[in-house]
């Protein structure tokens, strides 16, 4: 039987390891800029620590770390005794940072721990780069094959030792788990950290923003300092692209309903309809239970008034000009 995780030491994100961040890149973030990360750009990056911006966890994310001594446990099962400590490595010659989730015990592998989506699991529309393969392979999606590869090159070069294995501990939802081995290449390591020198040295120290097509975020952007009042010009194409995209997706959202009206008439008295290619359509019931919040303002105005705190945002609109 399988030792259970020892939890010796793990800390939160202190103050000083906030600041230890801005000198430092990790693997999530070797991933954005080697271009993979489907939900962060290099961008967003730069101006994260240019301007000391704290990114953005989506709710998947947090969850994850939450679950994280479960997904460890689960994996120890399979490979025996893991030690967890969250101490931050340094590559010796690069920005390059990791912390590890978790060691096996015994040997040079290291443990990541993972939550996914049972949807983002299962799409079939993604590249095959980016989708999950059988279980015990290294067919990962690319930014966590990136992640891995980045952990164990900053290992390998911190310690002096080769650390060649990064088990990926997946758990699909709450109803599946999987283990995946990413072993160590050294020439996609060597890669990953040229391509983070370049972008520390090209972008970070003189503070350049990277001209990548993907761009910052819109919440990056709304995070960024901004002097209160000040007008600037700005090139009269970008305003009617934007203009003409929300016209066009003002179009699309009508041309959208149009459609659903129809479909939905289509169904009479039915819940299901089915088309002459075996699509199914269903326009089902769904029973929801919704915070009713003006009759607590009028029960308990108090209650309200104790939970309620002011937040801010900002909006982007365009007068038409004379």
């Amino acid at each position: 039987m399988a030792s259970p995780v020892s939890t010796a030491t793990t800390q939160g994100l202190t103050q000083q390891e906030l600041e230890y961040r801005k000198k430092y890149i990790g693997a999530s973030e070797s991933a954005a800029i080697m271009g993979v990360n489907p939900y962060t750009s290099p961008s967003d990056i730069y101006y994260q620590r240019v301007h000391d911006i704290q990114p953005q966890m989506p709710e998947i994310a947090t969850l994850g770390q939450a679950l994280e001594p479960y997904i460890l446990k689960r994996a120890s099962a399979d490979l025996g005794t893991l030690t967890r400590n969250n101490r931050r490595r340094v590559h010796p010659n690069s920005p390059m940072q990791a912390t590890v989730d978790a060691f096996r015990v015994g040997c040079n592998e290291i443990v990541e721990a993972k939550l996914t989506h049972p949807f983002s699991f299962k799409k079939t529309q993604a590249s095959p780069e980016d989708r999950w393969g059988d279980p015990f392979t290294d067919q990962v999606p690319r930014y966590y094959l990136i992640q891995a590869q980045h952990q164990m090159h900053v290992l390998t070069a911190q310690t002096g030792e080769p650390w060649d294995v990064c088990w990926i501990a997946v758990m699909i939802g709450i109803d599946e788990f999987r283990l995946y081995k990413v072993n160590r290449y050294q020439q996609l390591g060597d890669k990953i950290e040229q391509a983070i020198n370049e972008f520390w040295n090209n972008y970070i120290t003189p503070q350049v923003p990277p001209n990548d097509p993907q761009g910052p975020s819109e919440d990056v952007l709304a995070s960024l300092p901004r002097e209160s009042g000040k007008i600037t010009t700005i090139d009269a194409a970008l305003v009617t692209a934007y203009m003409e995209a929300s016209d066009a997706e003002s179009q699309a959202k009508k041309s959208k309903t149009a459609a659903k009206t129809r479909l939905i008439t289509a169904l009479g008295d039915a819940e299901i309809g089915k088309d002459t290619q075996g699509r199914e359509v269903q326009y089902s019931l769904i029973t929801t239970s919704r915070f009713q919040q003006k009759k607590c303002e009028e029960v308990h105005p108090d209650i309200i008034a104790k939970f309620t705190e002011p937040s801010s945002y900002r909006r982007l609109t365009v007068k038409k000009g004379t």
